[in-house]
């Protein structure tokens, strides 16, 4: 987990680097909700924090930036929204993930209006369960309406209309992994 002096550094790098388009786009980290990826624990409202701390850093720099969330693993899903789940992956690693419901729910209050700062939206898609999905599911097993397409290829969808309950009705989708 960075530190704010990390933050500062990290945008004083990037500010300086030549870039070789006008838009300078940066993700910010990676699947923030699982604990592997986030310095083996769930913290939304640091994420929101250090998230808010670096857009603020990026756009001192240069209004070039063109700052992106670090994409969740939508896909993760506890007992409830609010519950943290650990487990061991497929992959043999030990992790704790938090439904992205409830992670970004706690973000925004950490930091309101943290996902309208965003010039875009990084979506990791996959085919689930098990990597096994079709790329032409629309919606697995007993996925609400809201949920529609949470564990399919069309993940980012179900971002978008979480991302509307905080008031962001319009941006950019960015798929940064798939499967």
């Amino acid at each position: 987990i960075p530190t704010d002096e990390e933050i500062d550094k990290v945008a004083e790098f990037l500010g300086s680097l030549s870039w070789p388009i006008k838009l300078r786009m940066v993700t910010a980290f990676s699947e923030v909700n699982a604990s592997e990826y986030w310095g083996k624990k769930i913290d939304p409202e640091g994420y929101a924090r250090i998230l808010n701390r670096l857009i603020n850093q990026l756009k001192q720099r240069s209004g070039d930036f063109f700052v992106m969330n670090g994409a969740f693993n939508a896909s993760a899903q506890t007992a409830a929204p609010t519950k943290i789940n650990c487990i061991k992956t497929d992959l043999g690693v030990d992790t704790c993930y938090l439904s992205e419901i409830g992670y970004l729910e706690r973000m925004n209050k950490a930091v309101p209006g943290i996902f309208k700062k965003l010039d875009g939206w990084a979506s990791h898609t996959y085919p689930h369960p098990g990597y096994r999905g079709r790329p032409t599911d629309t919606r697995i097993g007993r996925e609400s309406a809201f949920e529609a397409g949470r564990n399919t290829m069309r993940s980012y969808q179900f971002e978008l209309r979480l991302l509307q309950k905080y008031g962001v009705k319009s941006i950019p989708v960015f798929i940064t992994e798939t499967g």
